[in-house]
């Protein structure tokens, strides 16, 4: 059975690509879940048109990258995060997280695959976040700094009296 994929599907292929699988793989795990339908002429044309969409937009970020990759290495994002009296994190920074920093606090708009990390970030301190894509290299500055904490309440027996 040929059917076109709507979205990524692990081990299997890209979003729009054309694949052909098992009819009960199909049927009930691929095109049940929505992440893809039948082959059909029109399913194709459209896919197509939405995959070539998807290609300029995506050369187009790629061009922009190219040019911005000198002022994206001068860049410093700032984020402030919950973590230990050691310095450590109580919830680590992915690349999603970065990207979406990246494009709150600057006019860079990346894909968060292009984001080459070896490991979530889990400590406060200054990083150096690699970004990568295709053959475009450059970096820039992550800064994490520690939520203040707050002040500590008294419990709620410490106003009782003991009698």
């Amino acid at each position: 059975m040929k059917i076109v994929l709507l979205k990524d599907v692990p081990k299997l292929g890209r979003q729009y690509e054309v694949k052909e699988v098992k009819s009960g793989y199909g049927r009930n795990f691929i095109i049940a879940r929505g992440l893809g339908a039948i082959a059909t002429k029109s399913n194709l044309a459209q896919a197509e048109l939405k995959r070539q969409g998807m290609e300029t937009a995506l050369a187009e970020k790629r061009e922009r990258l190219t040019k911005e990759a000198v002022d994206l290495a001068k860049v410093t994002v700032r984020l402030t995060k919950r973590a230990n009296d050691l310095g450590h994190l109580f919830d680590g920074l992915d690349a999603n997280d970065l990207a979406t920093a990246l494009r709150a606090q600057t006019s860079f708009d990346i894909e968060s695959d292009w984001i080459k990390l070896d490991r979530p970030i889990k400590e406060v301190g200054a990083h150096t976040i690699p970004v990568e894509h295709g053959e475009i290299k450059t970096s820039f500055q992550l800064v994490v700094e520690s939520e203040s904490k707050p002040h500590s309440r008294p419990s709620p027996n410490a106003d009782e009296s003991h009698n």
